[in-house]
């Protein structure tokens, strides 16, 4: 990876943040992350082959620099608290025919209160989102690394699981207009989740192995032929609607969707709902509508390597001429 300057900050910016980006390594033809198993196909396979071309600004990473340097310091008084810290785990599968391994390192586990927890450095719109349940791969990422314990089941140190914790630090906190609006001015804040069950360790193992095998049954496919990743994953909040046509059989429809049959989160819900309110084809329609694939566009790192943000660029030029 590339670290560049492009704002010309003075030299030791440049050079922190080749130290810090330095640390993180690719993984090995078969060796899979946990982190990295939460991305979708294509997003693994564009960063794997295109990891010493990638670049990245200072800018870019200023905040997961410093993240990292707070990551750091906390991790050290969580020792003298009696947490065992940064603790490899590293499990094999067979899986199409390869060996390969599921690699994670877990932030912190207290042996004595069997509590597994990572440590975030976010924005606010980010824990958000996992508080309330519209992300889950904080969630996800702890079960993963409680399964590869369960897994592992090295008894020196592991004692089970009884429940998991992100303890996050807010990055971005406005807090005029937090207090003005009546939310939230913590800048720390503790999100609790239950002990994970076996059938969700299970799950969560079963979806990685098949992460795996979508990658292998990938790995020789051209990049301007891989899928593209789905709109849940490019955080394009992607609804559907119900609007009445214009006239019969008319393939114009009015421009309001039909009221309390705008907003149904999958194509399922929202033919249940036609079906259910007896709307019939020749005068109603079903249409999916959304907003800009906001990781695509402002978050995902392997995005000028995509064909399918190449696409998606190329369609807004063209509506910005015409």
């Amino acid at each position: 990876m590339i670290t560049t300057n492009k704002t010309n900050q003075l030299p030791f910016i440049q050079k922190w943040s080749e130290k810090m980006n330095g640390s993180h390594k690719p993984m090995k033809e078969y060796e899979f992350s946990v982190t990295e198993l939460l991305k979708e196909a294509t997003a693994i396979l564009l960063r794997r082959r295109h990891y010493d071309e990638l670049e990245c600004d200072i800018q870019d990473y200023a905040d997961i620099n410093a993240g990292t340097c707070v990551h750091e310091s906390l991790e050290e008084f969580a020792k003298e608290c009696g947490y065992i810290v940064e603790k490899e785990l590293s499990y094999s599968f067979m899986v199409a025919g390869y060996q390969v391994t599921i690699y994670g390192k877990m932030d912190l586990y207290e042996p004595v209160d069997v509590e597994l927890a990572d440590i975030k450095n976010t924005k606010e719109a980010t824990y958000n989102k996992n508080a309330n349940g519209q992300d889950d791969e904080w969630q996800r990422q702890l079960i993963m690394y409680a399964a590869l314990s369960y897994l592992i089941n090295d008894r020196t140190w592991f004692n089970g699981v009884n429940g998991m914790s992100i303890q996050a630090r807010i990055t971005d906190l406005s807090i005029v207009k937090n207090a003005k609006n009546g939310e939230s001015t913590d800048k720390w804040r503790l999100l609790h989740f239950d002990a994970p069950s076996t059938e969700q360790r299970n799950n969560e193992i079963l979806r990685a192995l098949d992460r795996i095998r979508e990658v292998l049954a990938l790995k020789d496919t051209p990049d301007e032929e891989l899928p593209k990743c789905s709109d849940s994953y490019c955080w394009a909040d992607v609804k559907y609607k119900i609007y009445k046509r214009k006239a019969k059989n008319s393939e114009e429809h009015n421009k309001t969707a039909v009221s309390g049959h705008a907003n149904y989160p999958t194509l399922e819900d929202a033919e249940k709902g036609f079906a259910d309110a007896g709307f019939t084809d020749d005068m109603y329609v079903i249409e999916k509508t959304g907003g800009e694939p906001i990781r695509c566009m402002y978050y995902c790192d392997v995005k000028n390597f995509c064909p399918h943000y190449k696409k998606l660029m190329e369609s807004k030029n063209e509506i910005a001429e015409s």
